[in-house]
């Protein structure tokens, strides 16, 4: 085995490579393995230590101090279509908040120690151990090569930096940024709590991270081709770029217009799609697919188009992807789908809203008519509050599963289109956040109750009444 040039990141990297395809265990000394000694260790000092030959030390600075390369191992995940995604978030380096609020983005530690990544990711095997983990991609990954995402990072830096120095630590939270964040330490333990700078209140021990979704964009640059999706934001902005504010900018000429002004102006005509509002606000961000939006796809946010109605009411429900009944009730509360979707997900609202007609004159219009009378009111990039995770849409949760173990009562009803199969899984006016309804291709589009028998694919919903009340709309 060459050893490696540790003046040159490409050089590190060439020789870290040979790790492909290989185990953690396959280049443990003898003695490592005799004594069972390796759970002592994580699996980034193993590879310092046994693989460069390295010492370990805790020195502010890179791993490898004289080609500026920070190691990093990551967790892959396999999904049923053998799509490789990323498990978790990548943990950068712990958060010392007197530090950090006298800290400047261009001397900052985080900086120094992660402007060159050197990223190791390996598949999760949840029978396994760690050290038989196999190691699949190995790459150098720098941030600060895309200048749209160095400042959306180094904002989010700000953000952080300065709710700590306005003493509120305890409240730093994922939702506060875009592609990094201050991850707890540890989500529970007491021993985590720390003391922050001017407050009495102690806070979560916490790390910057990069968030999972980040990952995952990143990942999918190193396992396949170059990811086809398309840029909002290409240039530089001078000063501090927040993502928020300047996504909002782009709609800002174009609020209170009406669908029709907004259409003509971009030599359009109405062509009477399903997803008509949303290709709408696609081409504000001068974007020709709403659903290949990179920095959409990097924070993992969901761009969503609300109508209102002249009573005020939301036209549009708000579905999350469908579940399967066998898999839902074998998950664990923060392991479930629901959770992690409500946890890491951000909705970009784009709303219009009707004016000038009562709701039986505005039916009466044909479907082109409606846009001369359809205004852009507002958008808001949103999420869910923790506190409704963790109460409402965790008791819905709950209900939906011992409903699915104890009996679904299907009742068939015939109506106008013919006959229909209604349940008893919980329905918007039992819940406050969201609820259960179909959304099927058909009615032979269908999923296994745990008793065997058939229904329809069922998904869970965002209330129209609570993301109207959210919203402020």
């Amino acid at each position: 085995m060459t050893k490696y040039d540790e003046t040159s990141p490409k050089s590190i990297e060439k020789f870290a490579k040979q790790l492909i395809w290989k185990k953690y265990w396959d280049f443990l000394p003898f003695e490592i393995k005799i004594k069972k000694d390796w759970n002592k260790w994580q699996l980034w000092q193993l590879l310092e230590v046994h693989y460069f030959w390295k010492e370990l030390d805790n020195k502010n600075e890179p791993d490898f101090p004289k080609a500026w390369v920070e190691l990093k191992t990551t967790s892959l995940k396999q999904l049923k279509k053998w799509e490789l995604v990323a498990k978790e978030r990548l943990k950068l380096n712990n958060i010392n908040f007197n530090e950090l609020i006298s800290e400047k983005w261009e001397t900052s530690w985080l900086i120094k120690k992660i402007s060159l990544l050197l990223l190791i990711f390996h598949l999760y095997e949840k029978e396994s151990i760690n050290i038989d983990y196999v190691i699949k991609i190995v790459e150098l990954f720098s941030f600060q090569e895309s200048n749209e995402d160095f400042d959306i990072i180094k904002n989010d830096w700000h953000i952080i930096q300065k709710k700590i120095i306005d003493w509120r630590a305890h409240e730093l939270s994922e939702w506060d940024t875009i592609f990094l964040w201050a991850s707890p330490s540890w989500a529970t333990a007491i021993k985590s709590l720390k003391k922050q700078p001017n407050s009495n209140i102690k806070a979560k021990w916490r790390a910057f991270a990069f968030k999972q979704w980040y990952m995952n964009f990143i990942l999918k640059r190193f396992a396949w081709e170059e990811p086809n999706y398309e840029k909002i934001f290409t240039k530089n902005k001078k000063g501090r770029f927040d993502f928020e504010i300047e996504l909002k900018n782009l709609f800002k000429p174009y609020i209170w217009k009406t669908a029709f002004e907004i259409w003509e102006q971009f030599d359009l005509k109405y062509t009477g799609q399903k997803a008509y509002y949303a290709m709408l606000s696609g081409k504000i961000m001068w974007i020709s697919n709403r659903k290949k939006i990179e920095e959409f796809e990097k924070a993992n946010i969901t761009l969503k188009t609300i109508r209102q109605t002249p009573s005020w009411s939301i036209k549009e429900n708000i579905p999350f992807p469908a579940f399967n009944f066998s898999e839902l009730i074998n998950e664990t509360w923060e392991e479930s789908e629901l959770f992690n979707m409500l946890e890491t997900r951000k909705f970009f609202f784009v709303i219009y809203k009707i004016t000038s007609k009562t709701a039986s004159e505005f039916d009466k219009l044909n479907a082109s008519e409606r846009n001369k009378y359809l205004i852009l009111d507002k958008v808001i990039l949103w999420n869910t509050p923790a506190i409704d995770i963790d109460s409402k849409a965790k008791l819905t949760w709950k209900k939906t599963i011992k409903t699915l173990l104890d009996w679904v009562i299907l009742t068939p009803k015939l109506t106008k289109k013919g006959i229909i199969t209604l349940n008893n899984l919980p329905v918007s006016s039992e819940t406050e956040m969201i609820h259960v309804r179909p959304h099927a291709l058909n009615k032979d589009d269908t999923d296994i109750l745990p008793d065997w028998r058939e229904l329809t694919k069922q998904w869970f919903w965002f209330n129209k009444n609570y993301i109207k009340k959210e919203l402020g709309i």
